[in-house]
């Protein structure tokens, strides 16, 4: 029997099994009933069913994997998954399918299984590809796709089953890409890198990262314990970090407000329709643009680290300037040096780092060097030092009517703490956590009150998340 799901993945425990001679009741309920098969064009005949189930028995497993779903500690099924060697634009792949019973429906059953479904095909190795085939109004499978990480080709007319034709969405999983930000997400000439955790049935959060700083300064850890309050929890890289789409050093060819807009971008990719931001630094300025550009698709706000998008304030407090001497050192690196570049990276972080708590430079070095291995130029985030100040939105923060948190250390060097307080006041609806002498920074010691004080502003408007449809 394949391993069990884990529990980040799944309502119940899942597992799969080999389709056995017992299981043939199941695809009588499976194929034999026109609800179950609305998308499928109709139910099968009783003849057609037990030629498929024969054939289900006797499939080479050299090129099959059909599986039984089960949940719990019983052998009895509640769906069934699998995967088949078929033809593709000329190309060789695996083509999939999954249903599940109706009983077995709104717990992440179909979710579990076909992932495990896909860890498998991964393990064969025989095709790089999985193929998926979805009615477009069945809105349930597609965005099961999308969580899995499945890129969407675009639709095509199926002829399915045979003489009735059928508006379908093209999937395409490429198997070999594993790892951080598995998901590649294309938008508007964009790919925006991404990865997700937790459950999506969840309500949403959208952790945005601040200036020249990929989403792998989101760390892991911190990802999934915010996953297991209960929240589908998706961090990116902004274009010119990490896997996101790249130019060339100093050649800048986005805006502040294009930045905002792949934040949208990022949640279509995941199929979310409405989504708590938490931004950092520039992530939260880009998180107020968004809630005005974009409201509808905004729940609420934490603005961590976070400035406001207005025009700069004379009587408020500006950068320590050991920031800006730090990095004016910048031209003197070898930015082909990784050992450099991680160094450089760590006394970056170290001068943002307060005084709460003693600096992590093992952990800043072990994100750097993840982040450079990643980030195909490391000078290309320097691009986001270029860019403007989207200065056409400023004067319209009392239009942000989202419940927003904002979090800020009492020791932040580059945005000093009174700009939390500015922030709280021009925001109709905003509360201040105040982090004592933290700095500009993520320090895990403050995970703890950051984590408790999410999940306490986004329980408000918890729910079962509202997916997009097609």
């Amino acid at each position: 029997m394949i391993a069990k799901v884990g529990a980040s993945l799944r309502r119940a425990e899942v597992a799969l099994r080999p389709w056995a001679a017992a299981d043939y009741w199941l695809l009588q309920r499976l194929l034999g009933d026109p609800e179950m098969t609305r998308y499928l064009g109709g139910p099968e005949s009783q003849e057609a069913i037990r030629t498929r189930h024969e054939r289900f028995l006797v499939a080479d497993p050299e090129r099959h994997g059909l599986f039984a779903v089960t949940v719990g500690h019983t052998e009895e099924a509640v769906g069934w998954v699998g995967y088949w060697e078929s033809e593709w634009h000329g190309e060789l792949v695996w083509e999939c399918g999954w249903n599940v019973l109706p009983e077995a429906q709104g717990r992440g059953v179909a979710t579990a299984a076909a992932a495990l479904m896909v860890d498998d095909a991964r393990r064969r190795g025989r095709h790089r590809h999985l193929h998926a085939i979805q009615a477009v109004g069945n809105a349930a499978s597609n965005a099961l796709c999308h969580r899995l990480g499945f890129e969407l080709l675009g639709e095509v007319e199926v002829d399915y089953p045979t003489g009735v034709v059928m508006r379908s969405n093209d999937w395409l999983l490429d198997l070999e890409k594993t790892g951080p930000f598995p998901r590649r997400i294309k938008r508007d000439g964009v790919v925006l890198a991404a990865e997700s955790f937790g459950d999506s049935a969840d309500p949403a959060i959208l952790l945005v990262m601040g200036a020249m700083a990929s989403g792998i300064w989101w760390p892991e850890e911190f990802c999934r314990r915010l996953a297991a309050t209960g929240r589908f929890v998706i961090r990116y890289d902004h274009r010119d970090t990490g896997g996101s789409s790249t130019g060339a050093p100093g050649a800048l060819d986005y805006t502040t407000e294009d930045l905002a807009d792949d934040v949208v971008r990022v949640l279509d990719g995941f199929g979310v329709a409405r989504a708590h931001l938490v931004g950092m630094s520039l992530g939260g300025l880009l998180a107020q643009l968004v809630a005005l550009k974009y409201a509808g698709r905004v729940l609420t706000l934490t603005l961590v680290a976070s400035e406001r998008l207005a025009a700069a304030d004379p009587d408020l407090p500006g950068m320590s300037p050991d920031i800006p001497a730090y990095h004016a050192g910048a031209a003197e690196l070898d930015w082909s040096d990784r050992e450099a570049v991680i160094a450089y990276q760590a006394g970056a972080w170290r001068l943002l780092h307060g005084p709460a708590h003693p600096f992590d430079e093992a952990g800043i070095r072990a994100l750097a060097a993840a982040d450079y291995e990643r980030t195909p130029d490391p000078l290309t985030p320097m691009n986001h030092a270029l860019l403007g100040d989207a200065g056409e939105w400023y004067g319209r923060l009392d239009q942000i009517t989202q419940p927003a948190l904002i979090i800020h250390g009492t020791a932040d060097p580059v945005l000093p703490y009174a700009h939390a307080e500015a922030l709280e006041r021009d925001l109709p609806a905003a509360g201040l956590l105040s982090l004592p002498g933290t700095g500009h920074e993520l320090d895990p010691a403050d995970w703890p009150a950051i984590l408790e004080a999410l999940a306490r502003h986004t329980l408000a408007m918890r729910g079962r998340q509202d997916r997009m449809t097609r």
